[in-house]
């Protein structure tokens, strides 16, 4: 079983009040992974970095990880680990360094393989990540010994085009990978899934058991390698409970004209277990209050948040108040004549200032009118 980027107790801040939810959500992917384990007949477990979003958890956390690892160990499947960089060694509190877990392989140096006998073969587990001493000096590269290697990888593998790395990233290519004579390289540290395949040697990123952030859409899996000297098979298993999807609406190509109307669109996509992002695009005839449609719809979704991108200064609202003789006509004009003449850098922060200068007014309006009333 091949697991990375658990990232548990990440703060999960943009999801607001549903935050401790999430969090909890995340924890039980984790749990219900490691009891899946017996039932799918997996012979070890690995995880290849930033089980924990930081370096140093909460200590009831680590009380509950410990738990289920222990849980796991005794029923006779290894758990083999290595540190990312949200949970790096490299931090000198680091939880790998002050904390003890029991019968739990974690690879902290990467020019010692740990052996494991894994149903009747000779196995051999070595860590690579930028949280592991001795990186630099050791060549990624199998022993020459018998048996099955296989490699845990928190890092970026580049191949010019879309697997980038960053400056502090263990980094790897295509190359690095036909040359080192593993069976199998479990990678982390990109969230979504990814293989790459050469000959009998297979690198995968499984991605997140459940999407942590937006760009983490759609399904997730549970990732199931097997490996012998000949090549190595994938189960994908679904297993998030939550889903993370991405909305884009063009008001200009679409009939929305309205606040209301806009709610009842996205009451088209409720769902109680959705995690969903709305960017809102093109010309707006009216001024989205994005907080009061996102308050009147929250019920319908488990998490909504919505992006106005939109722009409103050739909007119906502006063409109709903006030969006012009022405070508002005067602010609309001298935006517009901003935006005619200023430059394309500038553009967006006055198209900014336009709308929320109109939605003070529009606020303004709205509280006095119910005080005449």
């Amino acid at each position: 079983m091949h697991l990375a980027d658990l990232h548990l107790g990440a703060p999960l801040s943009y999801l607001g009040p549903k935050a401790e939810q999430r969090a909890k959500d995340l924890e039980s992917a984790f749990f219900r992974a490691l009891e899946l384990a017996p039932e799918k007949n997996v012979h070890a477990i690995v995880i290849a970095g930033d089980l924990f979003d930081t370096f140093n958890p909460p200590p009831e956390l680590v009380q509950r990880l410990k738990v289920a690892l222990a849980r796991a160990i005794a029923n006779g499947t290894p758990v083999i680990l290595i540190p990312g960089t949200h949970d790096s060694h490299r931090y000198a509190r680091c939880v790998y360094t002050r904390e003890s877990f029991p019968g739990v392989d974690i690879l902290l140096d990467a020019g010692k393989p740990v052996r494991r006998e894994l149903n009747g073969h000779p196995a051999y587990f070595y860590g690579f990540s930028g949280g592991c001493s001795n990186q630099g000096a050791s060549p990624f590269r199998r022993s020459p010994d018998g048996g099955l290697h296989i490699a845990l990888v928190h890092g970026s593998l580049s191949d010019g085009t879309h697997w980038s790395q960053g400056t502090r990233d263990f980094s790897l290519r295509p190359e690095d990978l036909r040359l080192s004579g593993f069976q199998y390289v479990a990678l982390g540290h990109h969230h979504n899934f990814k293989e790459y395949r050469e000959d009998n040697l297979l690198a995968v990123y499984p991605g997140t058991l459940e999407g942590i952030k937006f760009g983490e859409n759609g399904d997730r899996h549970l990732i199931i390698a097997e490996i012998d000297e000949r090549g190595t098979t994938l189960e994908r298993i679904k297993h998030n409970r939550r889903t993370l999807s991405e909305i884009r609406i063009d008001l200009s190509a679409s009939d929305i004209r309205s606040a209301e109307e806009l709610a009842t669109r996205l009451l088209k996509f409720s769902d109680l277990d959705g995690i969903i992002k709305v960017s809102l695009s093109g010309l707006a005839d009216f001024l989205p209050d994005v907080q009061a449609i996102e308050a009147r719809v929250a019920n319908s979704f488990f998490h909504l948040q919505i992006e106005d991108e939109t722009t409103v200064h050739e909007s119906e609202t502006i063409r109709s108040a903006m030969n006012e003789n009022t405070v508002r006509g005067i602010f609309i004009r001298k935006m517009l004549e901003r935006i005619k003449h200023g430059t394309d850098d500038d553009r967006p922060a006055t198209e900014l200032a336009l709308r929320l200068g109109m939605e003070q007014f529009t606020r303004v309006g709205n509280e006095n009118q119910q005080t005449l009333d």
